[in-house]
């Protein structure tokens, strides 16, 4: 139970960082963000995106998510695209559970984030898309309607009944 980590996938802007520092807080333990560790070797990610191009980005997102994949006990909230990087699922499953959060796409949050500008249309797209990849990285899946306590009681329930 201490070991296994919780990690988090979903859209841009579900809410996987909230959720994530709510349950490190419930569980007492560390909750890391794919993006802000990322953020602080690569600077502002939308620049890095802008500049380099997403490939880039992925990739160095990939070399995080391994890295975060061997150590223990820890919450993960990926970013949104971890899910386009088939390798990244070896990683982020040898020491965890992995929870997809939904919510619909009017929800979503899209302040700050390069690949979610466009608008409604462009957030239908990236579901449509990613969809099917969350659902094969996700051992459970779990409705996030901007409700913390309630997303957080049911992960914690489902990571009880389901420990390696």
């Amino acid at each position: 139970r201490e070991k296994e980590n919780i990690i988090l996938i979903g859209m841009p802007g579900v809410g996987k960082t909230t959720v994530g520092k709510a349950i490190g807080k419930e569980m007492g333990r560390t909750c890391i963000d794919v993006d802000q560790e990322l953020a602080k070797e690569i600077g502002d990610i939308s620049t890095y995106i802008t500049e380099q191009g997403e490939a880039a980005f992925r990739e160095k997102e990939a070399e995080m998510i391994a890295k975060l994949g061997t150590e223990t006990g820890l919450v993960i909230s990926t970013g949104g695209g971890c899910v386009t990087v088939p390798k990244n699922y070896v990683h982020l499953r040898q020491n965890g559970r992995i929870y997809q959060l939904t919510q619909p796409v009017e929800k979503l949050s899209t302040s700050g984030r390069v690949l979610s500008s466009g608008g409604i249309e462009r957030l239908r797209e990236l579901e449509e898309t990613r969809t099917p990849m969350y659902e094969s990285f996700a051992q459970c899946i779990v409705e996030h309607n901007r409700n913390a306590p309630k997303t957080v009681a049911a992960i914690l329930e489902d990571f009880e009944a389901n420990l390696l």
